[in-house]
């Protein structure tokens, strides 16, 4: 199927006025406009394409790939915003609208912040969303303690940094565990230091049984 937020591989079936028609192996079609036509065009070739739907819902691809996908968090930066919402960069013609209640905080243009890329199931919209514990969940853990994981960071307080781990769960990187510089937005190597018995994750960015000396 032709997925709204996804990238996919799709086959170039027929020219048009409009653009390119593609489609997938189930005889889905979408329009791939002249703005976002490549250089090779031959009928048959394979694209890879992002798919998304513009501010009237109507669904096209985009050779431009995008800086996240659909299910995924990701670092962006806030165009412009109006009572509704925020517009958001997301690396593709259309910009992403995070709704004001998506928003965790009240969102200022310019600056970036960590969101997710969602799908609106009912009108297969994309939208984004700052609440990023609500997408996160420990309950039955994919890791354990040395796991090796990918982290994003999300949040700092008093205590540390607060990581997605593995784009599923959520972790704490302790202040006393960080010895390097850390910043919201940044991707990151870590291991599972500790699993409590609420199955909250302790992160740390050094492999476990790993010292560090100082001269």
């Amino acid at each position: 199927m032709i997925h709204t937020g996804r990238i996919q591989d799709l086959v170039i079936l027929r020219h048009t006025s409009a653009g390119l028609i593609l489609g997938d192996a189930e005889n889905e079609e979408v329009l791939l406009p002249n703005t976002a036509r490549p250089t090779d065009d031959t009928l048959g070739s394979t694209l890879r394409v992002f798919i998304y739907r513009d501010r009237d819902d109507r669904q096209f691809a985009t050779t431009r790939l995008p800086k996240v996908q659909a299910g995924e968090f990701a670092r962006l930066r806030v165009q412009s915003t109006t009572a509704a919402g925020a517009w958001v960069d997301m690396g593709t013609e259309t910009e992403l609208f995070v709704p004001e209640e998506e928003q965790k905080k009240p969102l200022d243009e310019g600056r970036w912040y960590v969101m997710r890329l969602a799908v609106d199931e009912r009108r297969d919209q994309l939208f984004g969303s700052t609440r990023i514990d609500e997408f996160l969940d420990n309950t039955d853990l994919t890791v354990q303690h040395g796991d090796k994981v990918d982290l994003l960071v999300f949040g700092r307080s008093d205590l540390g940094f607060s990581v997605i781990v593995n784009n599923i769960h959520q972790g704490l990187v302790h202040a006393e565990d960080v010895f390097k510089p850390v910043s919201v937005g940044d991707r990151l190597t870590g291991y599972v230091k500790q699993v409590r018995p609420d199955n909250k994750l302790d992160i740390t960015f050094q492999a476990i049984g790993y010292r560090q000396f100082n001269d």
